[in-house]
């Protein structure tokens, strides 16, 4: 019995903070939904008021199009709990899981709803900041378009724009971000001030993923996602879909996707009535244009400008976009928010519309790049393939196992003449990057300019390739310089059909396995992935790695080894890793590590204890970790460091003193964040070339 009037049914799910059950009253004799923090995180004093604060901003709403907060209070175990409305249904991750794409009328009248919703919550001051599918539930025994067929859920990041007592201001004073990357604003990811348009754009990214099955931007992990929410403008519907969208959806769409606040809706009422509106007039008596037949995708000669293969600048141009966007990966780790979106899988098509294309256009192609050639699209997987759900795993082996061997040439003659062609398999097997961060699908005939350095991006939503890794076996030596491999988008440390932790570790081996052989590949980024033992004995076999970054690996195991991949390393960036000792230890001796970079979800004693065994290690960037400062006696061991980066670390004058005094080998000390602007604003280190102060404005 919780609160001596609720009587637990069953466990509906957890989540990063909590865990969800359903309930009985048992004087009222209704089922309701009660949501309790988890008791292992109760000590953190920030999220039990953290969860006060929910508690309080959703117990002022009273929206048919919101889930509505019934009672709220605090266990006998110090635990906070919210009692909910039990609401029968899906949510619209899981039911364009099952059923695709929306079509537009359907995702008009659908958000049009959850806009009239989200309009009453920021009347109340209330700011949502974490709208996306999994929070948008739609009901199973209320008709689509009357109030209460669909409903926002879990203000549990919400933000009172107002509180009397200050209260909201403090528990955001330090930086904390909260958010899931692939919906975030171009604002949250930036760390900067937020206000109502912030949900706007988040809703955009929702409405964009319902109607095409992807959302408006897909990078190969946390960090280049919200990098590309910031800086690369919002692809049309009509980019990543084969369907037809009228033109006026087009440009509401668009305008909630502008970078610029100031040029989106300003607020949601304006929003539900274009969609109204839309809906009202029939929307799809007069499309935008007439039916367009689909043709593979050309590539423009005066966009692929060939360019002068370049140096390595990994280890200050990636620690440098690390640090810059540091505060994002440590807050989502602090919180508990995992990069991790149920896959929307492939998106159904119509017969008509297939043999009209004569294309199914997989989930991860970038349409929308004109560069990519897609010469031979007519023998992707027939549209009675994809939905035969039984038989889709033996087609998608049997067409890798038909792919051939995937090098490059020079192609000679045509269009294209002295540029370097790939014919990567009809399904893709993830993206290729190149220098200039354009990113094309690893599908079909693709060209790139020669010399260029290009990177390989695996895993996140392309989940046939990284369920089928023998087809990385068909790659050539030395065609890829970086490789990136994220964890697949369905799998979630809290999902129940997550890979199982031996599977995963094992794809992820095998797929490093492929590029044992070669001797050019440099960079290798894993992201939500496990270091097993297999994975770190294919990196050993890696003899051309010099730079490694892993971010929030759900385990790692040495097995009381030493792996001789980390004495060739020279740039490691180690991001919200449980145990980062664990991997600090596998560097100690090396003879050839110059730039460390780690972040830090939590506090961690004495992390630095032993790297003053690396002669060579001259920059060292620090992130998170809380008051602990006691690795501050371990700096001044790594007589070799030169430059030393510290953020989101709070430390008073007389500490910044007391570190330039002890680490007197320093010649640059670099504060980075907001954190120090009353320590720059003192003008104690005005006179000191070595400190430098450094915003993330």
């Amino acid at each position: 019995m919780v609160g001596g009037k609720y009587k637990i049914l069953s466990l509906l799910g957890r989540g990063g903070v909590g865990s969800v059950y359903l309930v009985e009253h048992v004087f009222l004799k209704q089922q309701l939904a009660l949501k309790v923090l988890d008791g292992k995180q109760v000590l953190d004093d920030a999220q039990v008021r953290r969860f006060q604060q929910e508690a309080k901003a959703a117990f002022s709403l009273d929206h048919p199009n919101l889930v509505k907060v019934q009672d709220y209070g605090v266990l006998e175990s110090d635990q906070p709990y919210l009692v909910m409305e039990y609401i029968q249904g899906v949510n619209l991750t899981q039911f364009m899981k099952e059923h695709g794409a929306l079509k537009p009328q359907l995702a008009a009248v659908i958000f049009a709803q959850l806009c009239a919703g989200m309009a009453h919550a920021h009347r109340k001051s209330v700011i949502h900041r974490d709208i996306k599918p999994s929070n948008i539930m739609l009901v199973e025994s209320v008709m689509p378009g009357t109030p209460g067929s669909a409903k926002i859920v879990d203000f549990g990041i919400a933000k009172l724009t107002r509180d009397e007592d200050g209260e909201i201001q403090s528990l955001t004073r330090t930086g904390e971000i909260f958010g899931s990357p692939l919906y975030m604003s171009p604002e949250q990811c930036a760390g900067g001030k937020i206000d109502q348009r912030t949900d706007l754009y988040s809703l955009g990214c929702a409405m964009f993923e319902s109607l095409t099955g992807m959302p408006p931007h897909v990078g190969a992990n946390a960090l280049s996602t919200m990098i590309m929410h910031v800086d690369e403008k919002a692809p049309r519907l009509s980019d990543k879909s084969i369907a037809d969208f009228p033109e006026k959806l087009e440009r509401i769409v668009d305008k909630l996707l502008k970078k610029d606040p100031s040029e989106r809706y300003q607020n949601f009422d304006d929003v539900a009535a274009d969609l109204t509106n839309l809906y009202s007039l029939g929307l799809h008596a007069q499309p935008a244009s007439e039916p367009k037949k689909v043709q593979p995708i050309r590539a423009k000669s005066d966009e692929i400008a060939p360019t002068s293969g370049r140096k390595i600048q990994f280890s200050l141009v990636r620690l440098s976009l690390c640090l810059g966007l540091a505060a994002v990966v440590s807050s989502l780790a602090t919180t508990g928010f995992v990069f991790s979106t149920r896959s929307v899988g492939v998106k159904k098509a119509t017969r008509a519309n297939a043999q009209n294309a004569g294309v199914t256009q997989h989930p991860n192609a970038d349409s929308g790049n004109s560069s990519s050639v897609n010469a031979d699209s007519a023998g992707e997987l027939p549209v009675d393939e994809v939905d035969n759900v039984v038989n889709r795993d033996a087609i998608i082996k049997d067409k890798f196992s038909a792919a051939r061997k995937i090098a490059s040439e020079i192609e000679t003659t045509g269009r294209f003449k002295g540029m370097r062609k790939f014919v990567f398999p009809k399904i893709s097997i993830g993206f290729v990057i190149d220098d200039s961060k354009k990113k094309r699908p690893a599908q079909d005939t693709q060209y790139f300019s020669p010399d260029v350095p290009l990177t390989l991006a695996v895993g996140g939503y392309n989940l046939e390739a990284f369920n089928h890794p023998e087809v990385f076996q068909k790659i050539a030596p030395n065609e890829f310089l970086h490789l990136t491999i994220t964890a697949p988008a369905d799998q979630n440390v809290n999902d129940d059909t997550s890979l199982p932790y031996q599977e995963e570790a094992s794809k992820t081996a095998s797929i490093l396995a492929a590029f044992a052989s070669s001797d050019r590949l440099a960079t290798l980024e894993l992201s939500g992935l496990s270091l097993s033992k297999d994975v770190l004995d294919s990196m050993d076999r890696m003899s051309g790695l010099k730079s490694f970054s892993i971010f929030s690996p759900p385990t790692v195991d040495f097995s009381g080894r030493k792996h001789e991949v980390f004495e060739r390393l020279a740039d490691v960036a180690i991001v919200t890793v449980p145990k980062p000792t664990e991997i600090i230890r596998q560097l100690y001796g090396s003879r050839h590590l110059t730039h460390l970079l780690i972040i830090l979800s939590k506090p961690v004693p004495n992390y630095l204890a032993g790297l003053g065994s690396c002669p060579k290690l001259e920059l060292v960037s620090l992130q998170g970790g809380g008051a602990d400062l006691s690795w501050q006696k371990d700096l001044q061991e790594i007589r070799s460091m030169r430059v030393l980066r510290l953020s989101n670390i709070p430390l008073s004058a007389e500490q910044v003193q007391g570190l330039l005094d002890k680490c007197s080998q320093l010649r640059e000390l670099h504060l980075v964040g907001n954190l120090y602007s009353t320590l720059k604003q003192s003008g104690r280190f005005a006179k000191n070339e070595k400190v430098q102060f450094e915003s993330t404005d």
